[in-house]
């Protein structure tokens, strides 16, 4: 699928990290114009995004990671419960995982997947974050630092 062109500037542009699962629910039903890139590093799920929202060419699903540094990879630890997906392995004292689902923080395995930060990817494809959601299981301050450029412009 050819890569949509940039996004207007009437056209709001979101940046969803940690896109497991597809388009945030605070964005189903928009109404406006919307450029929607939820990054998914997983593989898996990243290609059932991308045949889920394959007839949507306002939502795009970026199959890598976001983080500190362009050009690098994150080794990602999966566990029993497939919504986490994450830098380290859960915390098996934690209140979720050690109390209320503690079956589910068993690391099942790990992959390596690629990453790049968040300025770079606005920067080699042209466009813009106009907002910008974090859900990455413990690597947020990472893909923060990888995107200063853009949050200066989103602040």
């Amino acid at each position: 699928m050819a890569e949509p062109v940039a996004p207007d500037l009437w056209t709001t542009a979101v940046v969803d990290a940690g896109g497991r699962y597809g388009i945030h629910p605070s964005w189903r039903g928009y109404e406006a114009p919307i450029d929607y890139r939820m990054f998914e590093p997983e593989p898996v799920e990243a290609a059932r995004l991308t045949t889920k929202y394959e007839s949507r060419p306002d939502i795009s699903v970026m199959p890598f990671a976001l983080g500190a540094a362009p050009d690098t990879t994150i080794d990602l630890f999966m566990t029993a419960h497939h919504g986490y997906i994450g830098s380290t392995p859960p915390n098996p004292t934690s209140l979720w995982f050690g109390e209320v689902r503690p079956d589910e923080g068993v690391v099942e395995g790990s992959i390596t997947v690629p990453a790049t930060t968040l300025d770079a990817y606005l920067e080699s494809t042209g466009r813009r974050a106009d907002f910008l959601k974090v859900d990455v299981e413990s690597y947020e301050l990472q893909v923060l630092q990888g995107a200063a450029g853009a949050l200066d412009r989103i602040l």
